[in-house]
């Protein structure tokens, strides 16, 4: 995977190029496809777990979304308005876009901001997880 990372004054833009000869979305579950998690915490809190003011939010390679926001160490399923997501398949895998609204993060401004990314890799049996090295999902403190 390819990740970048841009913003302008009202928005965070995120954009993944995911190689992956065998791109797999399940008909009936949004949770159960190949696909990118993005992860913001907005103030540059650096916690240990999950809790306010610290996002996930899942895009599929067939373009679902599912946000999520940190409640005492757990993550806690939240609406997604305003978020957009395009997704494109290529030969060779797929390619995903995300405008995360600084709204939505309940912020004016983009600095700091700590980020983390996710690679889902499914089959119709099971999931596995990639994350950027050295970091964890749920600690903000050892993201970017």
């Amino acid at each position: 995977m390819n990740a970048s990372v841009k913003r302008d004054a009202g928005n965070l833009f995120f954009c993944a190029q995911v190689s992956d000869a065998d791109v797999y979305s399940s008909p009936s579950e949004i949770l159960k496809a190949d696909g990118v998690y993005f992860y913001i915490d907005a103030g540059n809190y650096k916690l240990t777990a999950p809790d306010d003011g610290v996002f996930k939010i899942w895009c599929s390679n067939n373009g679902n979304i599912e946000a999520y926001e940190g409640k005492q160490g757990a993550w806690e399923k939240i609406q997604h308005e305003g978020l957009l997501v395009q997704s494109k398949h290529r030969a060779g895998g797929y390619d995903i876009e995300l405008q995360v609204p600084l709204s939505f993060l309940n912020k004016t401004d983009v600095q700091p901001v700590r980020i983390n990314f996710g690679l889902e890799e499914c089959t119709s049996i099971a999931n596995y997880t990639e994350y950027v090295v050295h970091s964890q999902e749920k600690a903000s403190h050892t993201w970017c």
